[in-house]
């Protein structure tokens, strides 16, 4: 009959604590990055419309508060260990914009790197809604994608998310 003393049950603990431990550490070691990405249009506020907007544009007739939309972008990937060198590419959301329907319909854009390490990226832009739906902002951004590139224990790999499946 086997009879555990405090120091097998102990030896036991932490052997089996090193294993799961262990374990853990080789799945997150070899998992793919967990990447979030969100696009969103909404409309502004008048706090947005008073700074974001040119006056020139404020005081155009054709332009009002209720015809300008913002979409934003956002890219987040978290890594596992093996990952370097992380660049997150977004698209020009200008150019889709202004060549859609012959309209220059930009008004302001912006875009945002938030670094390497749990890497994330941003970008809108402000443009005249007037006239368009949300299956037109589809056809708009249907050959734009967001490239994510990453280096994994010297192997370069890529990932691609179209921008156009992100619109609901």
């Amino acid at each position: 009959m086997a009879t555990f003393t405090r120091r097998k049950i102990i030896f036991l603990l932490l052997f089996s604590s090193v294993l799961i431990f262990s374990t853990f550490f080789m799945i997150q070691v070899h998992a793919d990055p967990t990447i979030h990405a969100e696009l969103t249009i909404s409309s502004i506020n008048q706090t947005e419309w008073n700074e974001s907007i040119p006056e020139s544009i404020r005081n155009t007739r054709s332009q009002s508060l209720d015809n300008i939309r913002k979409l934003e972008v956002s890219v987040s990937v978290n890594p596992n260990w093996r990952f370097s060198n992380i660049v997150i590419d977004i698209p020009d959301l200008v150019f889709p914009v202004d060549h859609y329907d012959g309209k220059i319909r930009s008004i302001r854009a912006g875009e945002q790197d938030g670094g390497q390490y749990n890497a994330s990226a941003q970008g809108y832009i402000l443009f005249d809604y007037s006239g368009l739906t949300e299956e037109d902002v589809q056809t708009m951004y249907q050959h734009h994608p967001i490239l994510i590139t990453w280096d994994e224990g010297g192997v370069e790999k890529e990932y691609k998310i179209n921008l156009s499946q992100l619109i609901d």
